[in-house]
């Protein structure tokens, strides 16, 4: 009885516990009812408003709404299966897509704005939220795309960007530093900022519509020029100089750049670049010269002397290394105001003194350096080696007080004694304190060995023999008229007969003859000789004409020129008028001494030309003082005058200029026919060079006498 009651019990408790059960899963039934009800919802909500895609982990898409078709103009079987790129417009870098990619893969939500192209290739803009779905383990195995099109409002917000860029462009290119300026295909006018006009000063107004050769003729020519030139690819850039209110400016334009395709209009760009082109200058001059005297400093002198030395042609030049005796005492006890008047007072004295082609450096103290270009013969050197002595011995005037002082000079040449410029100088260096331990105020050659010096001290010694045993002879180089093409007269040079030697080139013993002062006794030999072999003309009743004879600034400074040459006329019995003697422009220098002496000369009935004319320092007004009646061009102006017009242009001003002060011309060097044509063109009166004879013996010299034929 009690076991059955029991089993009542449980029977009941089941039957309980099945109701619970079955009242629990109907509220779990209905609850997920109204689950999916609610998802179903939501789907259709989502689906109405929103573009909605599936994709899998490879990107492939595996749903997409009727909003995603409808937008992508791309029907549905047309885009399950396929890759999302199908929708790619291009737009996003690689690299966009790569981190978008990164952030769903580790199961984060992304969010975006990006633009997708459509079937039919319009673009249009979706802000997208991508959301990873998760497997158990965490790990993404779908992604569900929600897209909203928010193409309308980016195109407002670019429409509102690109006006707003416009009014702040506006603004900005009215005040950029720099001119800009719209033209036409003719080149006029259509628009320019402020700058620009400032540049051209001249107002907006006046420029627009205009043509800009109104304002700017030699740019507008530039902007034609150029455009014909220019390629897509040049970026080419340009200076011009205009003179605008008494002032030059300096602009800088950029190549003219397509503007506008559909009315070929161009850009281009103007800044004004004076004042930075004035510092460049300046910063550039400072780093170049010497601050004190305006030369050049010592960077600028081995620049150009490894600019010289890398010159494939190899050309001689010489260096000249000068210093100033006594300078450093004056400096000492007076103070360095009179020193630094002094140097600067030196600086343009050899300015005065050196070919315009030459550099002149300040190395430091009273130290400078000549880099003569292109300058190889020693007596070509010694001639500007004297002109530099005599410029300096002048006195100089500082605060009422007077001062003298002299230099002394070491010179080398290019290759021979070195091959780079701190080699060069120091060279000349060596070769200048030679000068001073021999108490001497001049200048000296350098020697690269004891031998050397020893065989210039044998020919030193030769050359003293030579003047008293009389090995010296005249050879005659004629000068010719070119209207008659026949010889009008001839210049005595020496040469040296050596009893061993041969012939010494005068190059090999006048520039030692000048450094030891023999050049004062062979030059009186050469006096004799010429008015000697004149008067054996003479009395064999050939035709007299005139003989020209050097006179070295040693020998125009003795005392006894005068006299000397007096002597010699009268002894010989010659007409004086036929001699003739040759002076350099440095003996101008020394005014009141050369018109003294010259004058004298004049007395004596001797005629006076100006040899080496055009590469020394005398003034016009002084050669007008001068009883001169040649005047001789140097056979550097006549060597590059065809290649060179600016030569010419020199050449053909010395000879109108003769004309004008009654004197003759004769052009040294002459060579070539060319030579000949442009100095016959410029009414040159006699020409001297190989084109006509080489320097010949006196007895060949004869012949021109006696045939008295044209030689052109």
């Amino acid at each position: 009885m009690k076991q059955r009651e029991n089993e009542m019990n449980i029977h009941e408790e089941l039957q309980r516990d099945l109701e619970q059960l079955r009242t629990e899963n109907a509220r779990k039934e209905a609850i997920l009812q109204d689950y999916l009800r609610n998802l179903t919802d939501i789907k259709s909500a989502l689906d109405e408003a929103a573009i909605v895609a599936m994709t899998d982990l490879s990107g492939r898409i595996t749903y997409a709404n009727d909003k995603f078709c409808e937008i992508s103009k791309y029907p549905r079987e047309e885009l399950i299966g396929k890759n999302h790129r199908i929708i790619n417009s291009g737009y996003h870098p690689k690299s966009f897509f790569k981190d978008m990619w990164q952030t769903i893969l580790e199961g984060r939500v992304w969010r975006g704005e990006i633009r997708n192209r459509a079937k039919n290739g319009s673009f249009y803009w979706v802000y997208t939220t991508i959301v990873p779905f998760l497997n158990d383990h965490g790990k993404p195995y779908q992604f569900v795309s929600i897209r909203f099109d928010i193409t309308d409002k980016i195109v407002a917000e670019e429409k509102l960007r690109e006006a707003f860029k416009k009014a702040l462009a506006d603004r900005i290119i009215q005040s950029m530093p720099i001119g800009l300026f719209v033209l036409d295909q003719d080149m006029h006018v259509r628009s320019v900022n402020y700058e620009g006009s400032k540049i051209l000063h001249v107002a907006t107004e006046r420029l627009l519509h205009q043509s800009l050769d109104r304002f700017a003729a030699k740019l507008y020519g530039e902007i034609l020029r150029r455009m014909s030139n220019w390629d897509q690819k040049s970026t080419i850039q340009f200076e011009f100089e205009q003179a605008l209110d008494h002032r030059i400016y300096t602009v800088r334009m950029t190549r003219p750049q397509l503007f506008d395709e559909m009315d070929g209009s161009y850009l281009i760009t103007m800044e004004d670049i004076t004042e930075r082109k004035e510092a460049e200058e300046t910063i550039n001059f400072m780093a170049y010269h010497d601050e004190l005297t305006g030369l050049a400093n010592r960077r600028a002198l081995m620049e150009q002397i490894q600019k010289q030395t890398s010159d494939t042609q190899n050309h001689q030049f010489a260096v000249i290394l000068l210093d100033l005796d006594r300078f450093k005492t004056i400096n000492d006890s007076l103070g360095h105001g009179v020193g630094d008047n002094i140097l600067q007072q030196t600086a343009e004295r050899m300015k005065a003194g050196v070919p315009a082609d030459s550099m002149i450096a300040r190395m430091g103290g009273d130290e400078f350096v000549v880099l003569l270009s292109q300058m190889g013969q020693k007596e070509e050197v010694c001639k500007i080696a004297d002109r530099l002595i005599e410029v300096l011995e002048e006195p100089f005037f500082v605060e009422g007080a007077t001062f003298h002082l002299s230099a002394s000079m070491g010179i080398s040449f290019y290759p021979r004694d070195g091959q780079d410029g701190e080699t060069l100088i120091k060279h000349a260096d060596i070769a200048m304190y030679r000068v001073k331990d021999r108490e001497e105020k001049s200048y000296r050659f350098y020697t690269t060995s004891r031998n050397e010096v020893y065989e210039q001290l044998i020919l030193e010694n030769e050359l003293r023999e030579a003047i008293e045993q009389d090995q010296f002879s005249l050879y005659y180089q004629p000068q010719v008229d070119t209207s008659t093409g026949k010889v009008a007269g001839f210049e005595a040079l020496i040469r040296w007969i050596h009893p061993t030697r041969g012939i010494v080139p005068p190059l090999d013993f006048i520039p030692l003859a000048e450094e030891t002062g023999l050049i004062v006794p062979i030059g009186e030999m050469v006096i004799e000789k010429a008015c000697k072999q004149l008067a054996l003309v003479q009395a064999r009743g050939y035709q007299p004409l005139p003989v020209a004879v050097n006179l070295s600034i040693r020998q125009f400074r003795q005392a006894n020129l005068v006299q000397h040459i007096a002597e010699v006329i009268k002894k010989t019995g010659i007409d004086a008028k036929l001699l003739e003697l040759e002076i350099t422009e440095s003996l101008t220098r020394d005014v009141d001494h050369t018109l003294k002496v010259m004058k004298e000369l004049q007395q004596l009935g001797v005629h006076m030309s100006m040899d080496d004319f055009g590469t020394g320092y005398s003034s016009l007004s002084l050669i007008n003082q001068l009883p001169i009646s040649k005047l001789k061009i140097d056979q550097s102006f006549i060597r590059s005058m065809v290649e060179e017009r600016s030569y010419q242009t020199i050449v053909s001003t010395i000879i109108v200029m003769a004309k004008h002060l009654n004197m003759r011309t004769v052009a040294e060097g002459v060579e070539t026919q060319e030579q000949l044509r442009l100095l016959m063109e410029y009414d040159c009166d006699l020409i001297q060079g190989y084109l006509c004879s080489k320097p010949v013996p006196a007895k060949e010299a004869l012949c021109f006498w006696e045939e008295n034929e044209s030689l052109l």
